[in-house]
């Protein structure tokens, strides 16, 4: 499976390496490597997150059209709550899997693979995103 290699990349702040990543690090490396699509960075979005401030999460989400939970392919970007010191905030992202899975990761974990139709993470679960390019 494509995703067995990005499974334990450290969680980094600012990250988009196998050697380290944020969330949206991940999904960006991902879909560059894997699915062949470029997206931006964000930088400034998580200089927002890593302050403990609310943000809108609409500039990840600008590069997708929802798509139903029940429609969700290998690529497409889960958009969750993400849970933190300050709170619940809607800032967190994955990459589906396939098979009803999301790999995702977070400073505790690092990045794992987990179902996204089950606990912990269907609680957690917004929407689903799939990527378009202009």
């Amino acid at each position: 499976m494509w995703w067995n290699r990005y499974v334990g990349i450290p969680f980094e702040w600012d990250g988009h390496a196998i050697t380290g990543a944020s969330c949206w690090g991940l999904v960006w490396l991902v879909q560059k490597q894997v699915f062949g699509k470029n997206l931006p960075l964000h930088h400034e979005c998580e200089t927002v997150v890593r302050s403990g401030k609310h943000m809108d999460a609409s500039p990840y989400f600008a590069h997708g059209i929802p798509v139903g939970i029940g429609e969700a392919k290998e690529g497409d970007v889960a958009h969750m709550w993400a849970m933190g010191p300050t709170g619940k905030t809607p800032t967190h992202c994955g990459v589906i899997a396939g098979n009803g899975y999301v790999l995702h990761t977070s400073e505790r974990t690092g990045s794992v693979i987990q179902p996204y139709d089950r606990e912990p993470v269907s609680r957690r679960l917004l929407g689903i995103y799939r990527i378009v390019e202009d």
